[in-house]
């Protein structure tokens, strides 16, 4: 009996033995496989010849045709920071629309180490293999999602402005936690925007997105909330690509620990493609609207600041995005807010935490009208105003002038800062508080550092830097750095430091 249960044991563990063999045999099977294609070595690929001619416009990847910029003739793919570790842990999956063609990954040695390949921008090699020919095709990884507008046909919109329209495409390696692969589609329009960035050559767009008869067409990209509406900046202005970025996480630090604040537009990067030609980095942003801002388009009002100093009507100086009202009416509570009469007022504290941006960013093109949206927010028949920052690329020591000695020490006041110390008791004595208190939390050296770290850190390991420089150069010769960044806000700091002991005192 003792010996017949031995034997079950021994069979029991020869059979778990051959199970696990044949498990570990599969899983090193698998091993051999990146994004879905063989791992093969050059000596392969010596008895096939090697030609230029074939098809890359029929690679796929994760179900849609693979971003490719044409005139490198190179393939991009996006993925997780967190999947750089072994070439068989890299996600999604690489295909073809041509059944005829083989594809493998060569086992170059950017296979090696991954994450210092992608940062320093180094190329993939991807095999197309047809009969007794293949072809080499250069594969770029970015750990930043990639965003593709195809150009399917031009036309114009209600104002007679030209738009082109298409296919656009969003790969995002998805959430870390869970490991998947997301990928967008939608049809789509966009044209150029913007005034003054249009003078530059990495031009800005505004994307509109449609289904397939035309209608708006809403999708979450990359955390940023559900819109059909979205806005591609270029940061022309910044050649660390850091400073809108770290603007808008700092506000919206400050914004999750208050009840007064409205949030600015936040932005994620992405590296762009434009009908098949490399565009660089941009921030994929919402527009600043009603909706976005979750206002009663019954009740409350939204304007825009339009004219950059001085205005000859209100009408000139702000624009209505959203009112209820008519528009006479809308202007005269914009006025009524601003100057505390009838009961209508202005926020103190949000124009005190508005302000303190500005100071801290030296935010010069941001302390007239535009620049700025206004929310008119009816209070039981009456209105508060409320100010919502936009657009702060000519901040943290870039000017027109480019001097960041000039902006280091520039003390930027709002327009409306001196009806609002007629109309606030003590109103010097309430910012020199704020400050204090911002400077031990979201304005603390350390925490603004930190974002700064991880932006920049989130920016060199993509390897995009170089391929933006690369296409569109720098605009102020070297000088705005990241290492002059870092300078401007250590030396920003203890500046309004001492300006606001100045005036404490």
């Amino acid at each position: 009996m003792l010996m017949r249960y031995n034997n079950k044991i021994m069979l029991f563990l020869c059979s778990f033995v051959l199970f696990a063999l044949v498990v570990t045999g599969i899983s090193l099977q698998e091993r051999k496989y990146c994004m879905g294609v063989p791992v093969i070595s050059e000596e392969r690929l010596e008895e096939y010849t090697e030609i230029d001619s074939l098809d890359i416009s029929q690679l796929i990847f994760e179900g849609q045709p693979i971003a490719v910029d044409w005139p490198r003739k190179q393939v991009y793919v996006s993925q997780s920071s967190n999947a750089l570790k072994k070439f068989f842990d890299l996600q999604g999956k690489i295909s073809s629309e041509n059944p005829e063609y083989e594809l493998f990954m060569l086992n170059t040695p950017t296979l090696k180490d991954i994450r210092a390949s992608v940062k320093s921008g180094e190329s993939f090699t991807l095999i197309i293999k047809n009969g007794t020919s293949y072809q080499k095709v250069p594969m770029i990884i970015t750990t930043m999602p990639i965003l593709f507008l195809k150009l399917e046909g031009t036309g114009e919109d209600e104002q007679g402005r030209s738009i082109m329209r298409g296919m656009l495409t969003l790969w995002n390696s998805g959430n870390p936690k869970t490991e998947t692969y997301q990928t967008t589609t939608s049809y789509v329009e966009w044209r150029m925007r913007g005034n003054s960035t249009r003078t530059f050559p990495k031009l800005a767009w505004k994307v509109n997105l449609r289904d397939e008869i035309g209608q708006k067409n809403d999708e979450d990209f990359l955390g940023l909330g559900s819109d059909d509406d979205w806005i591609l900046n270029p940061m022309s202005m910044d050649d660390t690509f850091v400073k809108e970025k770290l603007v808008q996480t700092l506000w919206s630090q400050l914004v999750s620990k208050t009840d007064y604040n409205y949030k600015m537009s936040n932005g994620e990067y992405v590296e762009l493609f434009i009908n098949g030609a490399y565009q660089g980095i941009y921030l994929l942003q919402r527009r600043i609207d009603a909706k976005y801002l979750e206002l009663n388009k019954e009740r409350d009002v939204l304007l825009k600041g339009i004219n950059t100093w001085e205005a000859e009507s209100i009408q000139d100086a702000y624009e209505i995005v959203s009112t209820p009202l008519d528009y006479e009416e809308s202007y005269e509570i914009l006025k009524q807010t601003m100057t505390f009469e009838d009961g209508n007022i202005t926020n103190a504290s949000n124009f005190i935490d508005v302000s303190l941006l500005l100071q801290f960013i030296s935010g010069i093109d941001n302390y007239g009208y535009k620049n700025t949206f206004y929310v008119l927010k009816d209070k039981n028949g009456s209105y508060e105003l409320y100010f919502v920052p936009w657009d702060t690329d000519l901040s943290l020591g870039v000017t027109w002038g480019y001097d960041y000695e000039e902006s280091m020490n520039e003390v930027i006041e709002r327009y409306e800062l001196p009806v609002m110390k007629s109309e606030i008791d003590v109103l010097d004595a309430k910012f020199v508080k704020r400050w204090k208190e911002l400077r031990q939390g979201i304005y603390s050296e350390e925490n603004v550092l930190r974002v700064y770290k991880e932006l920049t850190e989130q920016l060199s390991s993509s390897g995009a830097i170089e391929r933006d420089e690369e296409k569109w150069g720098l605009l102020h010769e070297g000088e705005d750095n990241w290492e002059n960044l870092r300078r401007f806000i250590k030396e920003r700091l203890r500046f309004l430091d001492e300006y606001y002991l100045k005036l404490e005192n």
